[in-house]
């Protein structure tokens, strides 16, 4: 695939990370973040003079997007179109971040008594292959009883515990669970 001159500085370049290589030849670009959205959205699309793909792009392939040298997510490709049209043939890809797992699949159904936030958290996100959890919070309450019905999100699950506490959901760019409340000194929330 011929790579067209490239007039914007390093720092801009938006560069998908796909099985170790790194591809940046894209005609545009969407990144949708927001701290109240839990996984957050992407697209890039590019045309394909060749119109060859390489093999290594399939849906649920991991990938990690990058402006310049900067992280901003750690996601999985969620869709992939390669429409041929009137002499035309382009690649759009989709995808979210990591926390795309936690809303599309179900909550473990538990119940638990004298359950901490981390206790929760690690009862939610393991199974869905989460490892690494932060909670940046002055003290966690310990809830008496904690019941997940059957149908709830593990996004709604892990929100609700971390609201109990004061404190609001997220996952960084490197895929990590965190919770935060405005005390601390990674984020403050307004009054």
């Amino acid at each position: 695939m011929p790579t067209p001159v490239n007039t914007t500085p390093d720092d801009d370049v938006v560069s998908l990370l796909l099985a170790g290589k790194a591809h940046q030849t894209w005609s545009s670009y969407e990144i949708d973040s927001d701290l109240l959205t839990p996984a957050d959205a992407w697209q890039l699309q590019l045309g394909l003079p060749d119109g060859r793909l390489p093999a290594v792009l399939q849906e649920g392939a991991a990938v990690q997007l990058r402006i310049g040298r900067e992280l901003v997510l750690t996601g999985r490709i969620d869709d992939i179109e390669d429409p041929i049209e009137h002499g035309a043939h382009s690649l759009t890809l989709r995808g979210r971040d990591g926390a795309a797992v936690l809303v599309d699949c179900s909550s473990p159904i538990f119940t638990r008594r004298q359950a901490t936030l981390a206790d929760i958290v690690a009862q939610v996100v393991r199974p869905l292959g989460l490892s690494k959890i932060r909670i940046d919070a002055a003290h966690s309450l310990t809830r008496e009883k904690v019941s997940v019905e059957p149908g709830d999100s593990a996004w709604d699950t892990l929100r609700n515990a971390a609201e109990a506490n004061g404190l609001w959901p997220w996952l960084n760019r490197t895929a990590r669970w965190s919770s935060a409340g405005r005390t601390t000194s990674a984020h403050r929330w307004p009054a």
